[in-house]
């Protein structure tokens, strides 16, 4: 019981800014694509981990680290979730921005919520602890801003946790 009181280490680490452009030429599906739907998709990129404990020795004396084949589903549905998303949509104003474009008063925050989560593609890569935060715009800088606020705002999330925790 000891090792649960012990302060915990939140491993979430930004690994890859999106970036409006891309430094080398738009593949063949990135140009249909974008002939075809107007869209492009900015990536921003994560290393999320298990939590762990700060003081070595004790998490792996009681207990053996056991594989959670949900880690990573459960943390992409944290990073859809109000308290992360809500905060993007706050921090960058996409209420009053989105409601603009399309050319009406501004839109509730689950009405941006909701196309926020249209725009948003979050994939795993395969055998690592690697996320990709996809999001898709008509314009590539929104997109990279988004995905690299939601990057941030995830990471912030996860350490409002741990400074709860301890």
């Amino acid at each position: 019981k000891i090792d649960t009181d012990l302060p915990k280490t939140m491993m979430v680490e930004i690994v890859d800014k999106a970036v409006p452009h891309s430094a080398e030429s738009p593949t063949l599906g990135e140009r249909i694509r974008s002939a075809l739907g107007g869209k492009v998709e900015r990536t921003a990129r994560i290393k999320v981990e298990r939590d762990q404990s700060d003081i070595s020795g004790f998490a792996e004396r009681g207990s053996v680290p056991s594989y959670d084949p949900y880690f990573v589903q459960t943390e992409f549905e944290l990073i859809q979730s109000e308290a992360v998303l809500g905060k993007v949509i706050q921090d960058l104003n996409l209420n009053e921005a989105w409601g603009k474009k399309q050319g009406s008063k501004p839109l509730t925050t689950v009405e941006t919520m909701a196309l926020l989560k249209n725009k948003l593609d979050l994939r795993p890569e395969r055998n690592t602890s690697i996320v990709d935060i996809g999001v898709k715009s008509d314009q590539p800088e929104e997109a990279a801003k988004i995905a690299n606020a939601i990057a941030e705002a995830y990471k912030a999330h996860r350490l409002a946790q741990r400074t709860e925790m301890s």
